[in-house]
């Protein structure tokens, strides 16, 4: 929600906004994005093996997932997965299991 400045006595920028838009800029550039578009779609950017991509499409094809993100984000010299927060936390934990299993 945006106000303005003299209904909030600040800046007319809401704390949500603010938050959405510092973690775009300090997040950590992704290995890869995978974003979903509906039953079966889903457009990759980025490097991924095409062994890799198939686990985790199987993933989103065993549930009711149509919408979502999944970033492979580099930590530590590993690459760990991330999701948005549209994809519900036991399917995000599957999809990270999923990626760990295949070092």
């Amino acid at each position: 929600m945006i106000t303005s400045g003299s209904e909030s006595g600040g800046t007319g920028v809401s704390g949500g906004a603010v938050v959405g838009w510092l973690t775009k800029i300090f997040r950590r550039p992704a290995e890869f994005t995978i974003e979903i578009h509906g039953e079966g779609e889903h457009r990759v950017e980025g490097s991924l093996s095409p062994q890799r991509l198939h686990l985790i499409a199987s993933v989103i094809a065993e549930t009711d997932l149509t919408r979502g993100t999944i970033f492979g984000v580099r930590k530590g010299g590993r690459v760990l997965l991330e999701c948005s927060g549209v994809i519900p936390p036991n399917i995000a934990q599957r999809l990270r299991n999923v990626w760990v299993s295949q070092r």
